[in-house]
């Protein structure tokens, strides 16, 4: 799955939507570990969700998400 997403080095976590989540192969019930968002996206359910990524030319790397209940967030990564 190929997106675009925001780098936000002051994030503490990177952020998956759902749609996304779902085209990379993620099943919802099977990740149950919680985790909170900041902002207006507090209330949103979101999960621990592990996946394999490649920025630019570099090298495959395992990137840890907030996989949010929602598609109204954007792919967003942080610097944890």
């Amino acid at each position: 799955v190929e997106v675009v997403g925001l780098l936000d080095s002051g994030a503490d976590v990177s952020v998956l939507p759902f749609s996304v989540g779902l085209r990379a192969g993620l099943v919802w019930d099977e990740h149950r570990l919680p985790l909170r968002l900041g902002g207006s996206f507090g209330p949103v359910e979101a999960r621990m969700a592990l996946l394999e990524g490649v920025l630019g030319d570099f090298p495959p790397v395992p990137l840890a998400f907030a996989w949010a209940a929602t598609d109204d967030v954007r792919l967003l990564l942080g610097r944890k």
